[in-house]
């Protein structure tokens, strides 16, 4: 398994809270009894603090590989809709019943002739694919065209991959805390709870939102300048 930076907290993250969420599904964790848990790791030696600390963390690290990689596909499949959504805006396509990929405004022309030239040659006819293509590839084009734009989309593509492993996660710390309040003895602090973690799944799907108009806004308008600057010199 991979450990550099980027992946380690992102699979570590999400794995943390489904472990979270099945400790508490199972009954081995309760919010009520948490000063039990502080008292226990107070006598605690430190090799024995340290042991469990390891351990909880390989197993939320491997979790997270589990989760993530599920949490990815769904996501991006449920949220497809809304990247094409902004690929065809960005690039001034028209409604998206009705569009296709060579239906753009005559301002689009020279962009498109662009994309043409430079980009590689679609391997699917499908007009949702090729929009899809058309973004990684200009996605990698901004990641080998400066160490700036490289950063910079290294950066905002990190933050949408966390937010994206996390949704799923979160929305199951959510389903668990609310079978705890409706089967198990009511209790304000799992409500508290259940609040903060309902604010931070809003959040985290705002966020995801975010970084994805945001990074397909800006990928694009860097490689199309670039072109233009190209031409000019």
């Amino acid at each position: 398994m991979p450990f550099n930076s980027q992946l380690l907290i992102e699979f570590f993250f999400s794995g943390l809270i489904t472990l979270v969420s099945i400790l508490l599904l199972f009954g081995v964790f309760d919010p009520i009894k948490a000063k039990d848990l502080l008292d226990m790791f107070k006598v605690a030696s430190p090799t024995q603090i340290l042991l469990i600390v390891f351990i909880s963390g390989l197993i939320s690290y491997y979790l997270g590989t589990v989760v993530n990689a599920l949490s990815n596909k769904i996501i991006r499949e449920r949220f497809t809709g809304y990247r094409l959504k902004m690929i065809r805006r960005k690039l001034g396509l028209q409604k998206p019943k009705k569009a296709e990929i060579k239906n753009l405004d005559e301002i689009e022309i020279e962009r498109l002739a662009l994309i043409k030239k430079l980009l590689p040659v679609f391997a699917t006819n499908k007009e949702e694919d090729k929009l899809k293509e058309l973004y990684t590839a200009a996605r990698n084009f901004c990641g080998i065209y400066s160490e700036q734009t490289s950063h910079m989309v290294s950066y905002h593509w990190g933050l949408l991959r966390l937010s994206r492993a996390t949704i799923l996660p979160l929305l199951l710390l959510c389903v668990v805390l609310m079978i705890r309040l409706v089967f198990l003895k009511f209790n304000t602090v799992e409500l508290f709870s259940l609040g903060f973690v309902i604010a931070a799944l809003a959040l985290t799907l705002i966020s995801y939102l975010y970084r994805e108009k945001f990074l397909i806004y800006t990928v694009f308008d860097i490689f199309f300048i670039s072109q233009k600057s190209s031409k000019k010199n």
